[in-house]
């Protein structure tokens, strides 16, 4: 199997897994909006759901992008019965992982 193929599974494990955690957190913000202010619920959330909506779907992308620049195997073990998921980084990955992190200021 490519490894493209490999990577493309993974990402969308890690993205489908971040995603749901983000959907769980705002389904608990809306039931506490309807305990905590029942009359201004309905216009809070008016406004709030396309933005929630849009938080869902892009924020686990910067966290999760990274798995496309690994390069992915299975090995076959010599039992012929058991698979091992095994990673290896491209060569272009710490320059990668340089752009993503955040930037500090100078220290001193």
């Amino acid at each position: 199997m490519p490894h493209i193929v490999l990577s493309i599974a993974v990402f969308l494990y890690y993205y489908n897994y971040f995603g749901e955690n983000l959907a769980t957190m705002f389904i608990l913000l809306n039931r506490i909006t309807v305990i905590l202010m029942p009359v201004k619920h309905i216009k809070l959330w008016k406004y709030f759901l396309p933005i929630s909506v849009f938080i869902i779907f892009l924020l686990p992308i910067p966290f999760t992008c990274i798995t496309w620049f690994y390069e992915f195997y299975v090995l076959r073990q010599p039992d012929n019965y058991t698979y091992t998921l095994y990673f290896d980084k491209a060569d272009y990955l710490p320059y990668m992982d340089n752009i993503l992190r955040p930037v500090r200021p100078p220290q001193g």
